[in-house]
């Protein structure tokens, strides 16, 4: 899992530890941009997990196809429907969800 930043480091890791005890992690400090992770995909280095506090649609719509489609997920209907509009792209798909 890569985390935007020291915080997440701090206090996500734990929380995420303590609540799936038999899943092993490796969380890696990355960059609060979508940069870092075209970078990582042009090396096929996606992380399982990504996370980025802030950042357009439009300027990650170059990982779109690298990442799960989520719309129709369980986890997807747990948001009202008006905070995925924002993470919807033109075909329904929805590859980020807000937190």
């Amino acid at each position: 899992m890569a985390c935007w930043g020291n915080q997440m480091l701090d206090s996500y890791t734990k929380y995420l530890c303590d609540l799936f005890p038999d899943v092993e992690f490796e969380f890696v400090l990355a960059t609060n941009s979508t940069d870092y992770y075209r970078f990582r995909q042009d090396h096929d280095d996606m992380p399982d997990i990504l996370t980025v506090r802030r950042f357009a649609l439009k300027d990650a719509v170059l990982l779109k196809d690298y990442l799960y489609d989520l719309s129709n997920t369980e986890l997807a209907n747990t948001y009202y429907g008006s905070y995925l509009d924002s993470y919807t792209y033109d075909d329904g798909s929805v590859n980020w969800l807000p937190t």
